[in-house]
């Protein structure tokens, strides 16, 4: 019997191959997000995955974002962030709170406190990183399984209560972790040298800005697909059962642009299992360039190892933080 094999993909080429292809999948019973919110968007195919999908997106279209239900909430959550990060004196901890905030409120859990939720589930984002069971995870997962997070709530309206129950446990969790860490790191891409920042901010416009640093460096690091069936691409043998993984970092490197200008990265995943909530996560960080517009950047300075190694799923920069003797707001 041939065992399963891991393979990493670094060609954009063959990566989006892979993204599109139907004998690449997602579904896996042994697959580590399975293992902590159940079978969710991330993780289910055929019907059962459309229909999940289309609840998250009729939370997430464009419409829904710019309202001003959405908008308030992202503002406060801004606000509340940045008041956070001066009482640390650490500009980083806004990345902690704020996407926690935002996703809290939405929840109407407005009396958990975000940064104790952060901390309650990080153990995950170590499980998801090396599999590894330990006391801690089964913690931050009785934590969601239990709490208020495993109630039904009009967030993803329309799905039976086991869907909709492990839509809202996945919500609680990626909504939270992948933008914290696509905050921390536009956070310390303005403290290197903000001058700059400042600068390309208006030579480009925020859009074009936040799309070309999240290309240069995303969030996650990797995705990855199982092998349905033998099969061949671009001269590399797959076979059925194999982990195929697209390295996100290299194969954004040679991504080619579209006719309108946008670049077809893999930032936010690629084919129908892209991320269904990425335009609630460039709100955030929109929001967030633009505070950082206001702010002198002569008096902050980075303290920690920017060069340290990053995991591969959740790039965390790590143990870095962001100082001033004066106040962030």
């Amino acid at each position: 019997m041939k065992q399963t094999a891991n393979v990493t993909v670094t060609d954009y080429a063959t990566g989006m191959k892979i993204f599109r292809s139907p004998d690449f999948g997602v579904d896996h019973p042994f697959r580590a997000t399975r293992q902590i919110f159940g079978p969710s968007v991330l993780d289910t195919e055929a019907a059962t995955h459309v229909e999940r999908k289309r609840s998250w997106m009729a939370q997430f279209l464009p419409a829904r974002i710019a309202s001003a239900e959405v908008q308030g909430i992202i503002a406060r959550a801004v606000d509340e962030g940045f008041a956070h990060a001066a009482e640390q004196n650490d500009l980083l901890a806004a990345a902690v709170y704020i996407p926690n905030r935002v996703l809290l409120l939405l929840l109407g859990l407005e009396d958990i406190d975000p940064i104790e939720h952060h901390h309650k589930l990080r153990a995950i984002t170590d499980f998801l990183e090396t599999n590894a069971r330990s006391p801690e995870v089964m913690a931050a997962r009785t934590y969601l399984q239990e709490g208020p997070f495993a109630a039904t709530h009009a967030l993803f309206d329309g799905l039976d209560d086991e869907r909709q129950r492990n839509e809202l446990l996945l919500f609680s969790y990626a909504a939270g972790e992948t933008t914290f860490v696509a905050m921390k790191c536009m956070l310390l891409l303005w403290a290197q040298d903000p001058a700059q920042f400042a600068a390309r901010l208006s030579e480009e416009g925020v859009k074009s800005f936040l799309a070309t640093n999240m290309r240069n460096d995303p969030p996650l690091g990797i995705a990855t697909r199982y092998c349905k069936q033998d099969t061949e691409i671009d001269g590399l043998t797959f076979a059925k059962g194999d982990l195929v993984h697209v390295d996100i970092v290299t194969a954004n490197k040679t991504c080619p642009m579209s006719a309108t200008g946008v670049p077809m990265d893999f930032t936010f995943g690629a084919g129908k299992h892209s991320c269904p909530g990425h335009l609630l996560a460039k709100a955030e960080l929109e929001a967030v360039i633009e505070r950082l517009s206001a702010l002198d950047g002569a008096r902050y300075r980075i303290e920690g190892d920017l060069n340290a190694p990053r995991p591969l799923n959740f790039r965390d920069p790590g143990d870095v933080r962001i100082t001033s003797a004066l106040e962030l707001a």
